[in-house]
């Protein structure tokens, strides 16, 4: 198999295999210096290749992005994780909203004045013909 068609890294040399503690120890750098998760609540373990996360962090997002950077770390085989989402852990309150996670104070998009009129809106980019590639670009 060519790397880039199924695999996440090249093939090492034969036999190789990286030790349980180097990669428990970059899995938990990876994650103290992402700046997207909060990983104070969050535990690694290694066994044979094999992560295993659990704790809370606040978001989904958050869940599945540490779980990423776990399978990104050389060496490891596979990743299971038992990690919550605070807000939908039964009887715990839900994170405090932070400042990115407050609503939008207007509208992005408002609907037409004439609707009737939305058939002759034009996206600015003027096809040449087939197979070739709109005249702005």
């Amino acid at each position: 198999m060519r790397f880039g068609l199924g695999r996440r890294h090249p093939p090492g040399p034969r036999g190789f295999r990286r030790s349980d503690e180097r990669i428990h120890e970059e899995v938990c750098t990876r994650l103290t210096l992402d700046p997207w998760i909060d990983a104070s609540e969050l535990e690694v373990r290694v066994n044979g290749g094999e992560v295993l996360l659990e704790g809370e962090v606040d978001t989904r997002e958050q869940r599945w992005h540490a779980e990423d950077l776990a399978w990104s770390v050389l060496g490891v085989e596979d990743v299971l994780t038992r990690v919550r989402v605070r807000g939908l852990v039964p009887g715990r309150p839900p994170a405090p909203p932070r400042a990115h996670d407050e609503p939008l104070r207007e509208p992005v998009m408002t609907e037409p004045a004439h609707p009737s009129r939305l058939s002759s809106f034009r996206t600015g980019l003027e096809w040449g013909g087939v197979g070739r590639r709109p005249r702005d670009w």
